[in-house]
């Protein structure tokens, strides 16, 4: 198995608040491919690590994770 991963590290303390609760506060974020529970198809997600936390969304303008 292969995954994607591009990640960035966010050391902006004044994140603009207009985006998506993705990037706020994170340690790192980026884009992830992660597979699918019931059918087994690829899904390009936005994960963002906060403190031990690891969350997910379908974009990074989403606020509510997956």
């Amino acid at each position: 198995k292969s995954i994607s991963l591009i990640m960035e590290e966010n050391n902006d303390s004044t994140e603009n608040p207009q985006q998506g609760q993705g990037r706020q506060n994170a340690r790192k974020c980026g884009w992830l491919r992660k597979q699918g529970g019931f059918v087994k198809t690829w899904h390009t997600r936005w994960f963002v690590l906060k403190g031990d936390q690891l969350y997910y969304f379908k974009d990074e303008d989403e606020t509510k994770p997956l």
